[in-house]
């Protein structure tokens, strides 16, 4: 093999070098570990978030086929404690998948869950 190189050669000196390079077991685990984990983190945790903006997310990574459980787990560590239930997350992923598109509440008829103030107010002073 005058001139060229053995590709088998090469594949060798790439582990041995690889191995020689690489650190300990552990280390290198925990840092595999923090590097998966930092390609999920952002800059900074979403704390303050509405419900239509996770739905939205779920939505979206529902589209590029991420399991139903792993987007719970991206949103958590995002979200942190503002962060949906994980019974949540499953029942909107089968929404989308029922054909749901619109992450807003559907109108309901009923009570209204919310009383403007003035008349709380005047029923309190009577």
């Amino acid at each position: 093999m005058h001139g060229k190189v053995c590709p088998t050669k090469i594949l060798f000196l790439d582990i041995k070098w690889l191995l020689s390079n690489m650190p300990k077991w552990g280390s290198w685990r925990s840092n595999s570990m923090s590097l998966r984990n930092s390609l999920y983190n952002m800059a900074a945790p979403l704390s303050t978030c509405t419900v239509e903006e996770q739905r939205s997310v779920i939505n979206f990574l529902w589209s590029e086929g991420v399991k139903t459980s792993e987007i719970y787990r991206r949103m958590k560590v995002q979200y942190g404690d503002s962060c949906m239930s994980q019974g949540r997350v499953y029942e909107w992923v089968e929404r989308f998948q029922n054909g749901r598109q619109n992450v807003s509440d559907e109108h309901r008829s009923g009570r209204p869950l919310s009383v403007a103030t003035e008349t709380v107010k005047q029923q309190i002073e009577q």
